[in-house]
């Protein structure tokens, strides 16, 4: 990014009237001098592209709402000024201004507070919506005369109404999309809730854990500020009081916590990044026991070696990720206010790398020499073993309002089940398009889009019946979060533009589906480009891009510039945003170039494993290789593996190139290639590695590491090793002891002994409504085949304080055949479960035990990913022995 220089704001660019600092809404004279400064940084970079933006901010003539529209387009990331309409900064300042005078809090929430967590639009990377005005009108009258505590504590139960959780793909809806769907992955859920909290003037933010350290996923919560103090709670996951919520556990074991803000913030928090236009505030001190990592880089000599980037690394989905960066000062340290458990240190120049292990208990500085010409010095193989921080103690709030919250979350679920009953079923729809040759299609897509059916049954409805055929294909195209929010206008215009403009390019109908009509290309939201762009560029430039993409590259490498800062929060620009402002982070450029050459007929897409932008001449061709040298030449690699079973990307293994002196996973999540061995991958020319990993029920992890070379037109071979525990599994502790449980709606009893009696069983505590019990359940689901094939019960046994209203076991299809749903009538088999294993569950807890006498070879307690496999693997080692 341009570096910040210091503007005479009674330059050119107009003279600025001050307000006093008794009338600002920031109060810090810093921050605001900053703010100014940003604000006319911008309008000198875009106001010339886009004039109007400034124009409206400029011409605001209450001061207030002045001050807060410029603070919002200062510190917006680049892909906001491209993709919002200048009122849309207007109406979200002045929202968030009137909040402050409607609701009895407002006027107690300190400056800072309220500019940097009740004032912006934004929470994370969700796409910006209207949903600060919904959810107003829809929240005012219910908590105007409560508390500030119990207000939050009600927008929260309101969260809970509208959405619950459920796994999605990685583009983070907008609050209203995530309402309308009913469902979100928790990251949608606390960016709903924070846009809910702030809506009504209760500052909020969200609490982001990038990896944990025990399990292989990520979390996000909701933090709310109430009458001068940070609370926590589960976003759309209401408890009983603040404080509460079920990650309450393992956020003890976590190495990172953070939270993004807008501007300069100077609140009391430690801050991880602070760059002109946000800071990330390190929060994992509010929730686990930290330490300061400090690391010292050395050259040979023993010298200190400054402006070395260090990269502190945890292993989670097979890859060591870096969840913070820091370049050594002077003295070639740097630091990091972390958790208790083993991390990995990286250190590179750019060119150069080494790295060391950074265990829990090391007294530091850890000291790590960098010998600057050992440039492939972990070139060979390696094994690891890792720890994560241990479980810490949990203090929960008393309350006495559960069975009163038990009976509000049963009521609230019927409100959202109500909602859900108005999309329209299958019975209905086929009834509906009976007449329709293309009904099957139809019908489908028109389910799986939810809220959205109107959308998507209009689209296929108002289409003329020559591109019918078309338009099914299309939908067929995007993905089904795409079918939950995208408006028909978009739709259209994908339609009835794609067919302007054939290329010879494009041979085949699979390549026009995919590659040309579709309008998917990465993970930005799905935008009208197509008919703005064959305007922007004209029939006959069009043409000629069709016929020589080369064309297109060449204007984009003069027109667009690349900066690496200003869209810090990773949201794409849109194609017509790109094309308008002229200045785009990289991804953006790649999305605007496959927008332009789908608009002209030529088949382009985003290169999955790489997010390389690519079109179609024959083969796929890089359109801005990295390295010219190389050109598009490709080596290959065959992969094979000798494990008992099938690995699966990102659980068990990672491929990585090496880049500026870090390696950087390749994204073969979705690829089928890899869902068989042996197989065979098309790479770049280059230095890769290849990791396993090991993750054990504790959730310490055993990691392999190779390293290898691709040269051009060569084909290198390698296989998928594991570091495994070798031996036949441990008996970690004997279930000892009996008690009755009863099976749900039955009269029915059965005891522990007597299901241990009759073979293998493995037992879970669990409640199925917490998001740990969904995860586990699922991953029954999607592995019963397998553990059908193994003489093992499955006993799924509700805690005793559950209450069963609104639940039924039909709402859990495709468990393995013989699970068991039965209550833990008087909490007996809790009580066993805690005097055997020595430890107080925290749910769910899983347990394997094999033989009438209660041993017990697997044990999980909390939250966790990939239990079932982990379940699986012991399970294939003792009922084979």
């Amino acid at each position: 990014m341009r570096k910040f220089f210091r503007i005479i704001v009674f330059l050119t660019l107009g003279i600025l009237v001050l307000p006093s600092s008794a009338q600002r809404l920031i109060s810090d004279t810093a921050a605001f001098n900053h703010m100014i400064e940003c604000y006319q940084q911008r309008k000198a970079l875009l106001g010339n592209r886009i004039p109007t933006l400034f124009d409206t901010a400029d011409t605001i003539k209450n001061s207030n709402l002045q001050e807060a529209t410029r603070f919002l387009i200062a510190y917006a990331p680049l892909s906001d000024l491209g993709n919002l309409s200048p009122e849309y900064f207007r109406t979200q300042a002045a929202l968030a201004l009137e909040t402050k005078r409607v609701f009895a809090w407002g006027k107690s929430i300190p400056s800072e507070v309220f500019v940097h967590f009740v004032l912006p639009y934004r929470v994370n990377n969700e796409n910006p919506d209207s949903a600060r005005q919904v959810f107003f009108r829809e929240l005012q009258s219910r908590i105007q005369n409560m508390t500030m505590y119990d207000a939050a504590l009600e927008v929260n139960h309101w969260c809970h109404e509208h959405v619950a959780y459920k796994s999605t793909d990685e583009r983070t809806s907008s609050p209203l999309a995530t309402m309308k769907t009913a469902y979100g992955r928790c990251g949608e859920e606390s960016t709903f809730t924070v846009t809910a909290m702030r809506s009504v003037g209760i500052p909020a933010r969200q609490v982001y854990t990038p990896r944990w350290a025990h399990t292989d996923d990520n979390h996000a919560w909701v933090e709310v500020w109430v009458d001068g103090k940070w609370y926590f709670m589960g976003a759309c996951e209401p408890d009983p009081e603040l404080n509460m919520g079920w990650f309450a556990g393992p956020a003890t074991r976590a190495i990172m916590m953070h939270t993004n803000t807008f501007g300069q913030y100077n609140g009391p928090e430690k801050t991880l990044v602070k760059t002109p236009l946000f800071s990330k505030l390190n929060l994992l001190s509010n929730y686990a026991q930290v330490k300061k990592a400090e690391v010292k880089v050395v050259d040979i000599a023993g010298k200190p070696m400054p402006d070395v980037q260090v990269d502190f690394m945890v292993y989670n989905y097979a890859e060591f990720y870096p969840f913070a960066s820091f370049t050594t000062d002077n003295n070639g340290s740097c630091s990091l206010e972390t958790g208790f458990g083993d991390l990995l240190v990286w250190v590179t120049d750019g060119s150069h790398y080494t790295w060391r292990v950074l265990p829990s208990e090391h007294v530091y500085p850890l000291e790590i020499v960098f010998d600057t010409s050992a440039v492939s010095s972990l070139s060979g193989e390696g094994n690891l073993y890792l720890l994560p921080p241990p479980l810490g103690k949990i203090v929960i709030p008393e309350s006495a309002k559960k069975n009163e919250n038990e009976q509000r979350l049963i009521r609230e679920n019927e409100i959202r089940e109500k909602y859900i009953a108005t999309f329209p079923d299958s019975a209905r729809l086929v009834d509906k398009y009976k007449n329709d040759p293309n009904a099957w299609y139809l019908i489908g897509y028109v389910v799986k889009s939810r809220g959205n059916y109107a959308s998507i049954e209009t689209f296929y409805n108002n289409a003329s019946e020559n591109l019918k055929k078309d338009a099914l294909a299309l939908l067929s195209a995007i993905s089904e979060k795409d079918l939950h929010d995208v408006p028909t206008y978009v739709l259209n215009d994908h339609l009835q533009n794609a067919a302007r403009f054939k290329s010879k390019l494009c041979p085949t109908r699979e390549l026009y589906v995919n590659y040309v009509l579709s309008p998917r290309i990465g993970r930005e939201l799905l935008t009208p480009w197509r008919a703005d762009i064959q305007k922007a560029f004209g029939k006959k430039q069009g043409k000629m891009i069709g016929r020589n993409p080369q064309l297109l590259i060449d204007w984009v490498n003069k027109q667009i510039a690349i900066d690496h800062e200003l869209n810090y929060y990773g949201t794409p620009v849109s194609p017509m945003g790109v094309y308008n402002m002229r200045i785009a982070d990289e991804y953006s450029r790649n999305v605007f170039f496959v927008a332009c050459c789908r608009s002209f007929g030529v088949p382009a897409r985003i290169e999955p494993a790489t997010n390389k932008a690519q079109y179609y001449s024959g083969s796929w061709i890089d359109a801005f290789p990295v390295n010219s040298a190389t050109g598009n030449g490709k080596g290959y690699l065959k992969l094979n593996q000798n494990s008992s079973f099938v690995p699966v990307y990102y659980t068990h293994f990672t491929i990585a190139k090496l880049h500026n002196g870090r390696f950087n996973s390749l994204n073969y999540e979705f690829d089928e290639t890899l869902r068989s061995f042996p197989a065979t991958l098309e790479l770049e020319p280059g230095f890769y590695r290849l990791m396993t990993g090991n993750r054990q029920p504790d959730g310490s992890v055993f990691t392999y590491t190779t390293f290898f070379e691709i040269e051009a037109n060569q084909t290198h071979k390698e296989t998928i090793v594991f570091n495994e525990k070798t031996g036949f599994p441990d008996v970690l502790f004997t279930l000892d002891g009996d008690a009755e449980m009863g099976g749900p709606g039955l009269d029915a009893v059965t005891g522990v002994k007597f299901l241990m009696g009759n073979g293998p069983v493995v037992f879970a505590l669990i409640d199925p409504r917490t998001e740990p019990g969904k995860h586990y359940l699922t991953e029954l689901q999607q592995s019963a085949d397998a553990l059908n094939m193994w003489p093992v019960k499955f006993a799924l046994i509700l805690p005793s304080d559950f209450d069963n209203a609104g639940f039924a076991e039909s709402q859990w299809q495709g468990l393995p055949k013989s699970a068991l749903w039965l209550y833990d009538t008087d909490g007996g088999f809790q009580k066993i479960l805690e005097a055997s294993s020595g430890e107080k569950a925290n749910l769910p807890v899983i347990v394997y035990t094999s033989g009438n006498t209660g041993r017990v070879f697997f044990y999980c307690s909390g939250y966790q990913i990939n239990t079932a496999q982990m379940l699986l693997k012991t399970i294939r080692k003792v009922e084979s022995r």
